[in-house]
């Protein structure tokens, strides 16, 4: 538990004046130790500390070390449990509770702990470190004042050193000691020296170092930044293109769609138009045919007139004017009748060739139209009057009158269509 967590239950408590003024006396009598504390935070605080500081020691403890930093941790246990389950008591359940507490206290005394921030303590502990077999003897003088027996040189060398350690200021083996210190200390004291010298050298080029990777540092990030930001700048570009492709591909599916639609529209009149163009050329093969056979009859009936009057005797025709005049008349009526027919199918034939070509222009037309559509060389404004003429009235030939409508400003529309759009 940290230390400000005892802090703000403190200040949650009922009873923060009995927190605040109960006093403990920490007794260690075997070390001739008397340590007072007052308040509930004092007293975990100086607890905690005995414990901060055995748990620094990395090293085993001999047995009656080891039992007193149990003790302190059992006992710091208890006053967290304590506070943790009686902050909200009065006075009294926490007099009665805090018996336990004390009985802890005083085992310490009674069962003679140390606590590790004594000189005694210190002095224990570095002896069992530096040769554990002087501890037995160091302790039982220091300690085992009624019991102290000697059995063995260790013993004996471990109780020569608790001696020095309690007498050292009437004792001259002390005195050789600290000369033998003062002289280390002078050794130390010049190899710190150079160690110090050596340490701001060694500060000096770290920080040179930390300058140069700091100056290294802020060129990667500039270059990172870069290309981040050209990155971005790419990203960018290519949604733009994205967006502009997409516009251009929806674009071009929608003329196709057009195209498509018109082919559809346009096929049908397209194929109508070729197979009338067949018809027309069968029509006008059929007409020449008869043109022709009326022009051969004509002409034999001329050739026979003509061979009858020269080798053969009309005297008995021309005998009476009335026989005259009626062979006169049946041979103009009958060379006006063969006239007429050859008129009749001559206007028929060219009608029909006429019509075909008017039909296979209009299909290749319609053709022509769909291809300026796909390549775009042509407006909406302009379609219609192509359409106009794809579809106006043919002009058969047969009427003297009989003439197809004119496109409306046509000529300009084709100049332009075909100029480029000029």
């Amino acid at each position: 538990m940290t230390n400000k967590e005892i802090q703000d239950k403190l200040k949650k408590a009922k009873s923060k004046d009995w927190y605040r003024n109960i006093v403990v006396n920490f007794e260690y009598n075997h070390i001739d130790v008397l340590i007072e504390k007052k308040g509930f935070f004092d007293i975990y605080q100086y607890v905690k500390r005995q414990n901060r500081e055995w748990e620094k020691l990395t090293f085993k403890l001999p047995n009656v070390l080891t039992h007193s930093s149990n003790e302190f941790k059992n006992l710091q246990d208890s006053l967290e449990r304590f506070i943790d389950n009686y902050i909200d008591e009065d006075d009294g359940i926490l007099n009665s509770q805090w018996t336990t507490i004390s009985n802890m206290i005083r085992s310490l005394s009674q069962n003679k702990r140390f606590p590790i921030t004594q000189p005694i303590t210190s002095f224990l502990i570095e002896t069992y470190k530096i040769s554990p077999q002087h501890f037995q003897g160091a302790h039982s003088y220091l300690i085992d004042n009624n019991r102290f027996n000697i059995t063995t040189q260790q013993q004996f060398a471990g109780a020569i050193m608790a001696y020095e350690f309690r007498f050292e200021d009437a004792t001259k083996i002390p005195k050789r000691r600290n000369a033998e210190k003062s002289s280390n200390a002078t050794i130390r004291n010049h190899f710190e020296k150079y160690f110090t010298e050596t340490t701001q050298n060694v500060n000096s080029f770290l920080q040179k170092a930390t300058r140069a990777s700091n100056a290294q540092d802020k060129k990667v990030s500039n270059l990172i930044e870069e290309k981040q930001e050209a990155y971005e700048k790419w990203v960018e570009e290519c949604k733009k293109n994205d967006i502009e492709y997409t516009k251009q591909s929806l674009d071009r599916v929608k003329e196709l769609e057009e195209l498509y639609n018109s082919k559809l529209g346009l096929q049908a009149p397209a194929d109508y138009w070729e197979q009338r163009a067949v018809e027309l050329d069968t029509d006008g093969k059929k007409w020449r045919t008869w043109l022709i056979g009326s022009i051969l009859i004509s002409v034999i009936i001329l050739v026979s007139i003509i061979f009858l009057i020269a080798y053969t005797k009309f005297e008995d025709l021309f005998t009476s004017a009335g026989n005259a005049i009626r062979f006169s008349i049946l041979f103009i009526a009958l060379m006006s009748i063969i006239a007429f027919a050859i008129k009749v199918f001559s206007k028929l034939m060219m009608s029909s060739y006429h019509l075909k070509r008017d039909a296979l222009e209009r299909k290749q037309l319609a053709y022509f139209y769909l291809a300026l559509i796909a390549s775009g060389g042509i407006e909406k404004e302009e379609r219609h009057l192509i359409i106009q003429s794809l579809f106006s009235r043919s002009d058969s030939g047969l009427l003297k009158d009989d003439t197809g409508p004119s496109m409306p400003s046509g000529g300009n529309t084709i100049e332009k269509i075909i100029g480029g759009g000029k």
